[in-house]
């Protein structure tokens, strides 16, 4: 079973009208009451800008829920104004309770729209089981598409989805001071990653340092974080975060024959 539940009420369809709200939540924690852990934390997500300040939001969705009782201790509601840094948020609960499994209930057609956002902020280490609900309640008559109906992801939305990781990742604080060590053995035309304190990155996984620039599918850390920490040391050394390469090394056992060789 999921570990953390998310709920997305990104969807101008779901944040429309109030009572729109609270048939999606109710219909949502039904869900959670049904198929995830009794200890499940619950995150339900929001735009800051869906139609009221932030208070006003957070007392609107506490009255929509306010029947699950039993629920509203595990509840946190999470509101920035973009999907990216909303769910950079989750993904730092997440791994501070060190948790994996993680269930999303969302409208049907955001499914490949939250898929893209996903896969650039997470990485394979995740489970994420995706619960699509069907909306039944009118569409506005200027509505040319349909929430029920799971919506192909565009060129330009895949790329106004990597410019608002990129764009929120870029106004992280750094963590430390990006310092560049140099010798004299090694000529100013030449540079190494291995020549930094591996501070002043924007990593923030407890084992790894700040300055990571390794991404895989056994680590946590995204291939977007990485990139935003490279290109952080591009501008800081003064080269093509395009032209870096890691230099992979082989270590597979050598026999004594080889060693001779």
């Amino acid at each position: 079973m999921a570990e953390a539940v998310l709920i997305d009420m990104f969807s101008e369809e779901v944040t429309s009208h109030h009572y729109c709200i609270k048939q999606f939540l109710d219909a949502a924690m039904n869900i959670v009451l049904k198929k995830s852990d009794a200890t499940s934390s619950i995150y339900i997500m929001y735009c800051q800008t869906f139609g009221c300040d932030n208070n006003d939001a957070r007392g609107l969705f506490l009255h929509a829920i306010r029947s699950f009782q039993g629920l509203k201790k595990r509840i946190e509601l999470i509101s920035t104004a973009g999907v990216a840094a909303t769910l950079y948020n989750v993904k730092q609960k997440l791994d501070e309770s060190n948790i994996s499994r993680v269930q999303i209930i969302l409208p049907k057609s955001r499914t490949c729209l939250m898929k893209a956002f996903i896969d650039r902020l997470f990485t394979q280490v995740y489970t994420f089981e995706y619960v699509l609900l069907e909306l039944n309640y009118a569409q506005p008559e200027n509505s040319s598409q349909s929430s029920n109906v799971e919506q192909a992801i565009t060129e330009k939305q895949l790329e106004l989805v990597e410019c608002d990781i990129q764009i929120f990742l870029g106004t992280l604080p750094a963590r430390g001071e990006l310092t560049i060590l140099k010798s004299p053995l090694i000529p100013e035309s030449l540079f190494n990653h291995g020549f930094t304190t591996r501070c002043g990155g924007v990593s923030c996984i407890p084992e790894l340092s700040s300055l990571n620039l390794y991404s895989s599918n056994i680590r946590k850390d995204s291939p977007a974080v990485v990139a935003e920490n490279l290109r952080r040391l591009s501008v800081a050394v003064g080269f093509s975060s395009k032209s870096f390469y890691l230099v992979k090394v082989g270590k597979a056992p050598c026999s004594e024959s080889q060693w001779r060789q």
